[in-house]
């Protein structure tokens, strides 16, 4: 029930970041009395510099929780978000790198954005608000679900537990005065450190002297 909620919401986002990068043809159109804007170049650069940090930072971040939550809880639906939130952010990086590297360098001081030239710097704008906006919403489902406690971390046995051993020292008895109960003879004792061949070995020179 939960992974289909969650498909749901994957496919709802999916569809509005479509449906916002359709749209932004429409939205750079101008009436005819008016002048397009012209963006600075340095200016543009400095945008896809910021952005470039965002998606240094959301990535790892996103690859992390993928690494993490499935070690501490278990495979489950929660990783359907997250990648969808991680296919939102490479996408973004893949563009802004392009934008960076290809499309700002053929331009000196500036440059007209308008629905028939340059708008790929418009689509630009519209994928890195949508895909930052989507995928941050996405990133915190599971966070989420984790916080309310709808995914449990699993209990893991420590290496120091699973090596410990359960040692029956059975003590002679030094005189008769001393005599305990036979159900008391001998004392079960649970370590709470590995065994060590050192401390084996003075537990068997122990009870040859006392024999």
């Amino acid at each position: 029930m939960i992974s289909v909620v969650l498909w749901t919401v994957c496919a709802a986002a999916s569809l509005l970041f479509i449906g916002l990068v359709l749209t932004t043809r429409s939205s750079w159109r101008l009436p005819p009395d008016k002048n397009y804007k012209r963006i600075p170049t340095d200016r543009a650069e400095r945008s896809c510099d910021a952005v470039l940090s965002v998606c240094a930072l959301l990535i790892p971040a996103t690859l992390g929780l993928l690494t993490w939550l499935p070690e501490k809880v278990g495979v489950g639906s929660y990783l359907i978000p997250l990648g969808f939130a991680l296919l939102y952010f490479f996408i973004l990086l893949t563009f802004t790198v392009h934008l960076r590297f290809n499309f700002l360098w053929r331009h000196k001081a500036d440059f007209e954005v308008s629905p028939s030239s340059n708008l790929r710097f418009g689509y630009w704008l519209t994928t890195a608000t949508s895909s930052i906006v989507l995928g941050l919403i996405l990133l915190s489902i599971p966070v989420v679900e984790l916080g309310l406690g709808w995914l449990k971390v699993k209990e893991t046995v420590s290496k120091t537990l699973r090596q410990r051993s359960n040692a029956l020292v059975c003590l002679p008895l030094l005189h008769s005065r001393f005599a305990l109960p036979s159900s008391q003879s001998c004392t079960v004792a649970r370590s709470n450190v590995p065994a060590h061949p050192t401390r084996r070995l003075s537990y068997g020179i122990f009870s040859l002297f006392l024999n």
